[in-house]
């Protein structure tokens, strides 16, 4: 199992490094889609790769890496829409606090 782990640790990080700079020159303005995208290559790559080197069978390893990754990506979703709604959030709390201070200043 610590051959398994290694061997796809290994590899997502070398496929992850180099096809980082790929992808930055690749897309113009890169947001979190394309980082999650980079995610999940790397992470099929390590996979398949585990699979091949070892002689595990490929359905089952693409199927954990599917579960693997679904569930990474679920995490990540559910993050980002967190920290935009908490920022939204912040944003209409404070128009609110300000809009009363506008209307106790007097004006000349």
């Amino acid at each position: 199992m610590a051959e398994v782990i290694s061997i796809r640790v290994f590899v997502f990080f070398v496929a992850f490094f180099l096809l980082r700079p790929l992808m930055l020159a690749l897309v113009e303005r890169p947001n979190r889609v394309h980082g999650l995208g980079l995610l999940g290559v790397s992470t099929f790559l390590a996979f398949g790769a585990s699979a091949l080197l070892l002689d595990d069978p490929m359905g089952d390893t693409m199927l954990a890496w599917l579960v693997i990754y679904g569930i990474i990506a679920g995490l990540w979703f559910a993050r980002w829409k967190g920290g935009d709604n908490e920022e939204r959030w912040r944003r209409e709390r404070r128009e609110l606090t300000e809009a009363p201070q506008e209307q106790k200043t007097p004006e000349p």
